[in-house]
């Protein structure tokens, strides 16, 4: 394929679409950042669709809520009932969310590959020549690397996406307004901890004992002073152990869900705009923290670290591991999903 001649001009008759999936927030934003960099590779312009309810009321654009974009056009929503678009499991369903279009072809047992294959484009084809094109996922982000800046393009993954963090997106009015509260509220160093303690998140990712965390935080304790411990959590338990143990934590108030679920499934919550607001405080606050100790393969700490202008000696990442049980049971069902 052609590399793209870098920051051409937009096309307004040439569309990208970037869905929300069922995803927490972090997978949504990432997704969004790709769709970006294609969109600007490409020439397109984009709307990045989270209508689907799952932030906020179904039908309203929360995404233009929480952020403003740059360098692209993000333009009105496309129209529901065309077929010019690619890929084909979107023609005549355009307007419809992820989940629903999921739903309409019959659930059939989650295959992120098979998915990403069925509802997004190849994100290294530059040239379509639909006028609408589909994504939602942010895994094939190495298929852009030839095509990005050659400044960019060598870059680990996560420096590329925090690079198009800082180019592309920021923060709304409103999202400034809490944060710059929150922080006025401290005062002295402020260390932020992320800690992921769901369910859910053990299944898929592996776990991360509650000791690791204070063994990291008191790390830090010792060769920093620290005015405060900023802790965003999913866990209210979790929070309550770790403010027990540490008498200058504190995190902002929040709905929860039933310990061990993940907040943003849960189909209690009195308020999704709300939680999602909550959420983007969260990792917008840790972002702002002077130390952070956050974890590999969680893409809402991976969201703070992109945001974050802290040094890498003042980052403490922690790996996720799940048993051995677990690891075996996985390389088997690895295998077998690749003879089905």
């Amino acid at each position: 394929p052609r590399r793209a001649a870098w920051r051409g001009a937009i096309r307004m008759d040439q569309y990208l679409i970037v869905k929300g999936s069922r995803t927490g927030l972090g997978d949504r934003v990432r997704a969004a950042l790709v769709g970006f960099m294609y969109a600007e590779i490409s020439h397109r312009s984009i709307y990045v669709d989270w209508r689907d309810g799952m932030y906020g009321p179904e039908g309203t654009n929360v995404f233009e809520t929480f952020f403003k974009v740059n360098h692209v056009a993000h333009t009105q929503p496309p129209p529901d009932s065309t077929q010019d678009v690619a890929p084909a499991a979107w023609r005549g369903r355009l307007g419809k969310s992820m989940d629903c279009v999921y739903v309409e072809d019959g659930a059939p047992p989650w295959n992120r590959t098979e998915a990403v294959n069925t509802y997004s484009i190849d994100i290294g084809r530059l040239e379509y020549p639909d006028k609408y094109c589909v994504a939602w996922e942010f895994t094939q982000l190495e298929k852009l690397r030839p095509h990005l800046p050659p400044d960019v393009r060598g870059l680990p993954a996560e420096q590329i996406e925090s690079w198009a963090w800082h180019r592309y997106l920021e923060l709304s009015n409103e999202m400034i307004a809490l944060v710059e509260k929150l922080i006025t509220a401290e005062q002295g160093s402020t260390l932020g901890v992320h800690i992921r303690a769901t369910k859910e998140f053990s299944k898929d990712k592996g776990e991360i004992t509650l000791i690791s965390y204070f063994e990291a935080i008191d790390r830090v304790l010792k060769k920093q002073s620290i005015g405060r411990i900023f802790v965003a959590t999913d866990n209210s338990e979790i929070l309550a152990e770790v403010q027990q143990k540490y008498f200058n934590a504190f995190a902002p108030p929040k709905w929860f869900a039933a310990p061990g679920d993940p907040i943003h499934l849960a189909g209690d919550c009195p308020d999704n705009l709300s939680m999602a607001r909550d959420a983007l405080l969260e990792v917008a606050m840790l972002a702002r923290c002077d130390w952070l100790i956050s974890i590999d393969n969680s893409s809402f700490s991976i969201l703070a670290r992109l945001m974050s202008a802290v040094r890498g000696d003042r980052r403490v990442i922690l790996t996720a591991r799940k048993s051995r049980f677990k690891r075996w049971l996985q390389i088997f069902r690895n295998k077998f999903d690749k003879k089905k």
